[in-house]
């Protein structure tokens, strides 16, 4: 490695691990633009130094260490060299500490993943700074704080993944309702679970129209959910609340989610009943509403149409009584099914046995008998 240069002269270039560009110089100079060095020091768990010659190849563009088991601390110093990066792959590592303001001045960067490490404290509002950030992955670390309003304002990122930290809402003051709007357009995948996001962050998403993923799942929240959702989500696909403390009914607004495949409710505290629109969607895939304090209306099952998209389908506990719902059969493309801490009585259906796709089905809890 300490033999490596931007300008180098040997066969550097002809390596699996290496990218160079020599279209725009002569022969004898050769530019680094690209290292491709995932998982090559897992078994050596090196210190996070081992990184220092790579920081004297300025010309660097793609950098992939993801992971090597790297330890210590993101090199301050070092990242901040390389100003010709686009894209940086550091997950799956070691690294330890606050993330270095430094690395927030690389202005050409589009991809940062830094996700899987032991990387802690407050994000720094010098993040703000990424002007050209299009996805940014920071999961899996100790971050703690709150989102500083600074991300709020980076026009072109569409992906963000901040899951499984300790990162905590703050309240959104009225005159910054605006900078969260900026990302309107741009934000198309949020993903924020396994944090302590209070009801404040759900009321702040609701202004990111463009969102087509949201995932605030195993979070903070204890209130109703919005009742203006879907109007205000129109374009969201895959929706995860699922195992927070929301309370109150399912808004009747989530019939206009006509692009709904994902919908995940369940382990919540939610009431009243499950209303038969869910099983409208043509493209709804995986429908998960078990865990809650629901009721199924059963003479609403004979309004159920066949839905050949459905693929997973969770109603435990939700108050199904006497015989299996018949309208089930129907789906002809699930795969999973639980049913489990019902109130089902009478024989085993034997139509399951006629779901060919039907691979997992969860029945436990119920009075159903075998004939």
């Amino acid at each position: 490695m300490q033999e490596w240069s931007s300008s180098s002269n040997s066969s550097c270039c002809q390596w699996y691990e290496v990218s160079c560009n020599d279209s725009l110089n002569p022969p004898s100079k050769v530019v680094i633009i690209g290292l491709y060095l995932d998982g090559l020091l897992a078994n050596l768990s090196p210190q996070s130094t081992i990184l220092a010659p790579l920081f004297d190849i300025r010309t660097l563009e793609k950098l992939y260490i993801s992971d090597n088991n790297i330890q210590g601390e993101i090199p301050a110093i070092g990242i901040a060299n390389l100003s010709s990066l686009v894209t940086l792959y550091m997950e799956g590592n070691n690294f330890s500490g606050p993330i270095p303001p430094q690395l927030f001045y690389l202005a050409l960067l589009q991809d940062l993943y830094l996700r899987d490490n032991s990387l802690s404290e407050q994000l720094p509002a010098e993040i703000g700074n990424l002007t050209s950030l299009q996805r940014l992955s920071l999961s899996g670390n100790n971050l703690s704080g709150s989102i500083p309003p600074q991300l709020f304002h980076l026009p072109l990122l569409h992906i963000l993944h901040l899951d499984d930290n300790s990162l905590n809402s703050r309240e959104v003051q009225p005159d910054e309702e605006e900078e969260i709007g900026n990302l309107t357009t741009s934000l198309q995948k949020l993903s924020l679970y396994g944090n302590k996001f209070s009801d404040a962050m759900l009321l702040s998403v609701l202004c990111l129209k463009g969102l087509e993923y949201l995932d605030l799942s195993y979070n903070d929240l204890s209130m109703q959910i919005p009742t203006d959702i879907g109007n205000l989500l129109p374009n969201i696909s895959s929706l995860w609340l699922n195992n927070n403390r929301l309370t109150g009914g399912i808004p009747t607004t989530m019939q206009k989610l006509s692009k709904l495949k994902v919908l995940y409710l369940q382990n919540n505290l939610l009431t009243g009943e499950i209303p038969s629109w869910l099983f409208d969607f043509k493209g709804l895939r995986d429908l998960r509403l078990g865990g809650n304090h629901l009721i199924w209306n059963k003479s609403v099952s004979v309004e159920i149409a066949p839905n050949p998209s459905l693929f997973r389908l969770s109603l435990k506990s939700c108050g199904l009584v006497a015989e299996v719902p018949k309208w089930i059969s129907t789906l002809t493309s699930l795969y999973f099914l639980d049913l489990s801490k019902n109130k089902l009585q009478g024989a085993f259906p034997q139509w399951f046995l006629e779901m060919r796709s039907l691979q997992v089905l969860i029945l436990s809890n119920n009075e159903l008998t075998v004939a």
